[in-house]
């Protein structure tokens, strides 16, 4: 439990210093964090339940999608703000990290292994921000036509 909130702590943490490189600005960055740290929340309770990488980071994607669109509504500003920090916390380093090894200690097993399992995790990743995209689209365009009808 006490580990799992220090990650969450981390990870607000990295969100808003990427925020903070990626120039956001600084009243904003707290909320750039706070979707830093909701999106591991997501991912540690995802994982919880649900033992493949793939399904629980497509979850984390959705979430941290829909809680960028909700923060950018709410602030008025674009959702890449609130996005690309968000997403921080969901890559998947390790995998990255042991296909690396795998190919420099010439352990093609461990790198194809964990090179299946990282595009796995970004497929995963893709998919929920291209769900949230879709949602928003038909969103949009139903109320477009909605004010269309009404005019």
């Amino acid at each position: 439990m006490l580990n799992n909130i220090l990650i969450v702590l981390l990870s607000f943490g990295a969100s808003a210093g990427f925020g903070l490189v990626f120039g956001i600005e600084l009243k904003r960055l707290p909320l750039a964090g706070l979707c830093g740290a909701i999106s591991r929340i997501v991912l540690i309770s995802s994982q919880t339940f649900i033992p493949n990488r793939v399904a629980y980071l497509f979850l984390s994607a959705l979430a941290a999608g829909l809680l960028a669109d909700f923060m950018a509504k709410q602030t008025k500003t674009i959702s890449t703000m609130y996005l690309y920090p968000a997403v921080v916390p969901l890559i998947p380093g390790d995998l990255l990290y042991y296909m690396i090894t795998g190919f420099l200690i010439r352990n093609q097993e461990l790198a194809i292994s964990n090179a299946l399992e990282f595009v796995g995790a970004l497929a995963g990743l893709g998919l929920g921000f291209s769900a949230v995209n879709i949602v928003r689209h038909y969103t949009i365009v139903r109320k477009r036509k909605a004010s269309a009808k009404s005019n």
